[in-house]
């Protein structure tokens, strides 16, 4: 790119000022070696070629001189500029050197000089706006970062508590699910029992009913006792045969009033392990076992009365010989047995009606079991997705713990390096 064209540059004022020295030296040296040198040749006594070279050494001492004083009105403006130069290297850009009056190259350089002090000062001053600007956002980033990194860390913590919170709940309810299998599978024993206790009171039920049709026929024979003697003793021999029959009846009756007791007791423990979902079926399993308890007292009064069947039939047989005179009463006890076997009849009937009962509840138990084992099913679907969900969230929430950690140390680096420009800048003196 070319210059600026100046009227009276630094070339036309070196030009001149040559000449000017120039001028002077030479038309000096002349004046003396072409018009006073006879003169002072004579008056100095020194011969001409010697006066013309002192001369001529004068001439060169003197274009010297006036060049070094001459030189200074154009290095003046250059010293300053150069002293200005050597302030701003070291940072200070406060003060514009003066300007020179002649229009020349150092009057642009220095126009030039002040322009550029003017837009460094103004690229400083903007840098330095920029830097706090820029401080105060990466302050306010790494609060923000630092405060998100806290809070993913706390959600972290609390998810992963949550894991552990579904991966017990999920185990919990694993173990809830196997518990109420095995409690179906209890209830479903129970069932079986309690329908064979029903076949077994209605066996029974059926053997009572024959049993008063022989006590009948045992008080339609005390009746013709004076008269069939003989058939008397037979009736009396098959009595005791179907009183040991009775007995053996009642003995089995017991054994199943026993047994049930056993198994409502069991239920009873299984319930209260099964804890909430028990409750029901322990409440049910308690009357069971009330209702076997009514059926082993009432086994212990039918045996007690068989027992005096047989203790009477017993004295039949040894005082065969005064049933005649004892017809009456005999009639009488029949009539009495006929009763108590009546009351057993009924009893037996009230516990095949709770036994079937009984059967009833346990097979409506068994449907609430059955839904609640399904829905727990469900449940524990649902919990182990949800542990398979929080571990994925979790691990989300660990890789974006991971990212703000990293954007907390970029932000950090950040503001290191924003120092070093603080420090950078500070060096300016604007």
């Amino acid at each position: 790119m070319k210059g600026k064209k100046h009227s009276f540059g630094i070339q036309k004022k070196m030009v001149l000022g040559i000449t000017v020295v120039a001028f002077i030296t030479y038309g000096t040296s002349a004046l003396f070696i072409f018009y006073l040198s006879d003169f002072l040749g004579e008056m100095l006594n020194v011969n001409d070629s010697i006066f013309t070279i002192v001369t001529l050494l004068f001439g060169v001492f003197w274009c010297g001189v006036l060049g070094y004083f001459g030189s200074y009105y154009i290095t003046k403006p250059i010293t300053r500029l150069e002293e200005s130069v050597s302030k701003a290297a070291k940072g200070d850009i406060r003060h514009d050197i003066h300007i020179p009056k002649s229009n020349d190259e150092i009057r642009s350089l220095s126009v030039s000089y002040n322009l550029m002090l003017e837009n460094l000062r103004n690229m400083v001053k903007d840098i330095n706006y920029n830097f706090e600007e820029t401080n105060k956002n990466v302050s306010v980033i790494s609060d923000f970062i630092k405060t998100g990194t806290d809070s993913s860390e706390e959600i972290f913590k609390n998810m992963k508590q949550i894991t552990h919170g579904s991966e017990s709940t999920s185990n919990a309810i694993n173990n809830t699910s196997n518990l109420i299998s095995d409690t179906k599978s209890i209830a479903l024993n129970i069932q079986t029992k309690a329908n064979l206790s029903k076949e077994s009171s209605d066996s029974m039920k059926l053997t009572l009913d024959n049993t008063t049709k022989i006590v009948q026929m045992v008080i339609t024979g005390i009746d013709n006792i004076s008269q069939k003697n003989n058939e008397s003793l037979k009736s009396v021999q098959e009595l005791q045969k179907y009183a040991e029959k009775i007995s053996d009846i009642i003995s089995l009756v017991g054994d199943i009033s026993t047994q049930t007791n056993l198994l409502a007791l069991n239920a009873s423990i299984e319930a209260a392990r099964a804890g909430e979902h028990g409750r029901g079926f322990a409440v049910v399993a308690e009357e069971v076992r009330k209702l076997a308890d009514g059926s082993a007292q009432a086994v212990k009064e039918v045996t007690e009365y068989i027992q005096d069947i047989q203790g009477e039939v017993q004295n039949v047989v040894i005082k065969i010989e005064e049933q005649s005179v004892l017809t009456a009463e005999e009639a009488s006890q029949g009539v009495t047995v006929e009763n108590q076997m009546n009351k057993m009849n009924l009893a037996i009937l009230k516990i095949a009606n709770d036994i079937e009962e009984i059967s009833g509840l346990i097979d409506n138990q068994m449907v609430h079991m059955m839904e609640t084992d399904v829905k727990a099913q469900e449940v524990a679907h649902i919990a182990g997705n949800t542990y398979h969900f929080s571990e994925i969230v979790k691990s989300a929430i660990e890789e974006q713990n991971t990212g703000m950690k990293q954007m907390f140390n970029s932000s950090h680096s950040l503001s290191l390096y924003s120092n070093r420009l603080k420090e950078t800048i500070n060096q300016f003196k604007v």
